[in-house]
């Protein structure tokens, strides 16, 4: 077990992780925060496949959102706060 401390200091360096990756490193700051990622899953007691798997479940779900919206432009109009459907996308692959 990571006590809050040690977790407090693992994020001050996934800080700075992310800055010497956009200031110093000139990356894009995509790439500097998946590191960051990568560090505090490791160093929180995550383990790399549940930290990858994460990470990587971040980005599925914006994606079906925006190629539902891109199938059905009028989507947002035409069922007017009625927000279904993004359950029923993401459901059966188990978001």
């Amino acid at each position: 077990m990571v006590t809050p401390a040690m977790l407090i200091l693992h994020l001050a360096i996934a800080i700075a992780i992310i800055l010497v990756c956009i200031i110093v490193l000139k990356l894009n700051a995509s790439i500097g925060m998946v590191l960051a990622c990568l560090y505090m899953g490791g160093m929180g007691g995550l383990g790399l496949m549940d930290t990858v798997s994460t990470i990587s479940s971040g980005f599925c779900t914006p994606t079906l959102i925006r190629s539902r919206l891109i199938a059905e432009p009028n989507i947002s109009t035409s069922v007017e706060g009625d927000t279904s459907w993004i359950s029923r996308a993401v459901m059966p692959m188990g978001i």
